[in-house]
């Protein structure tokens, strides 16, 4: 059996009956993929979901195996005896029964496929121990302000975001930037400066590298980089962005031979970075307010700039998302997907390949962790709804909430 790593994530063999590398929580983050998809949550809710389910389920497995990392701000809690993967089980299923109640019959039968992989005496001690770890984090989530509602008027004024044609739909949940963070000390712990003046040169760079390479017709773009755009558009229905992570962290665990212990562990870290990430993107979103390329290249003449023209009918390739330009929640996802991955295999150069939901079929394949992500933050340019500095900014916030959020879990690795 390999060992990944060799710092805090070369944790080797699992104390626990049952299979000892990562298949048993590979499995439970695709059920909660694929109730995701059908769902059709959204990215930040995909990420609130999968960080809370993922940390009981870390929690769980943590304290049943005798070592003392817990995630769980209020610490530890007493529980009978039970194999740490039956326990993690548990808490998975318990955590993700709440969250996605319409999908319990999938759920209760993955339970109790892996339930079945212990000795049945000891089940009824890994429900008990488990079903207390998901009660504890989402209590500890339930006034997290993720049901808070905040009323949000779009102003339309020249550089401000305004609702999108086709569909014109409200701004996507205004008050996820109000979110208490999952590791962060606030949503606006890492918010970078504002976009660039509507008047500045780098602006207009932006904006005619979207108008050109962005457009639904008369593109630019080559029929690899339209291939692109779409494969990692991650809309309605889809994983979205946090799920395509973990999707990537699959093969990973699978392709690696990763231990149980480190795969929980790292499905747990890549799910709160990511989390974590939302929030801090959706800040910097509704702090500046800024519009998308479909409004802001027909309305150029709007922007007081030289160097840009009003195309009117300029439409690009992806359907706008409901929500603020700046800054690029992809581009946000992607850098820290790939720091938390990274940390993980102390390494970046990892072969691999990633699948798609919106083309059928397609795979596509990297020979390094930062090749994926910076082909994911490009694509929302080549579909005409980012402009290049909200991408960039994007991915230097990636890397930010990443490496608080890893040195934050370190400090929880036991010695």
């Amino acid at each position: 059996m390999a060992v990944v790593g060799t710092g805090p994530w070369a944790w080797g063999e699992d104390p626990a009956a049952g299979p000892a590398d990562g298949s048993l929580i590979v499995a439970w983050n695709r059920a909660l993929l694929d109730a995701v998809k059908a769902s059709a949550f959204s990215p930040c809710l995909t990420s609130r979901a999968l960080a809370i389910i993922h940390a009981a389920a870390h929690d769980a497995f943590s304290t049943q195996s005798g070592k003392c990392s817990i995630l769980r701000p209020e610490g530890g809690l007493t529980q009978p005896a039970a194999p740490p993967a039956a326990a993690m089980a548990a808490a998975a299923a318990a955590a993700s029964l709440v969250l996605f109640p319409t999908h319990r019959p999938a759920l209760e039968a993955l339970l109790q496929k892996q339930l079945g992989l212990f000795p049945a005496d000891s089940n009824a001690a890994a429900m008990a121990s488990g079903s207390a770890w998901a009660e504890a984090h989402l209590a500890h989530r339930a006034d997290d302000g993720a049901s808070r509602v905040v009323t949000y008027v779009p102003v339309n004024l020249p550089g401000r975001w305004r609702r999108t044609p086709a569909r014109m739909r409200p701004p996507e949940l205004p008050h996820w930037a109000q979110l208490r963070p999952f590791s962060l000390t606030s949503g606006s712990q890492f918010r970078c400066g504002p976009p660039p003046a509507l008047v500045s040169p780098e602006y207009a760079e932006g904006w005619l590298r979207t108008r050109d390479y962005g457009r639904a017709l008369q593109s630019k773009r080559t029929p690899e980089e339209t291939l692109i755009a779409k494969f990692w558009s991650c809309f309605s229905y889809t994983v979205t962005p946090a799920g395509h992570w973990c999707e990537i962290l699959h093969s990973v665990v699978r392709d690696r031979q990763m231990p149980l212990a480190s795969a929980i562990r790292a499905f747990a870290l890549l799910s709160m970075a990511t989390a974590d990430a939302a929030i801090a993107a959706w800040d910097v979103k509704y702090t500046y307010e800024f519009w998308r390329p479909v409004h802001a290249i027909p309305l150029a003449e709007q922007d007081g700039n030289p160097l840009t023209e009003p195309e009117p009918g300029w439409m690009p390739l992806l359907e706008t998302p409901p929500h603020p330009e700046y800054i690029s929640g992809h581009s946000i996802f992607a850098q820290a997907g790939v720091e938390v991955l990274r940390s993980v295999l102390e390494r970046d150069d990892i072969a691999f390949q990633c699948r798609s939901d919106t083309v059928a079929g397609a795979e596509r394949p990297f020979t390094s962790l930062q090749a994926s992500a910076d082909e994911m933050i490009t694509s929302r340019v080549l579909g005409g709804i980012h402009f290049t500095f909200s991408t960039a900014a994007g991915q230097l916030m990636g890397r930010e909430v990443a490496k608080w959020t890893i040195d934050w879990m370190n400090q929880r690795v036991p010695v």
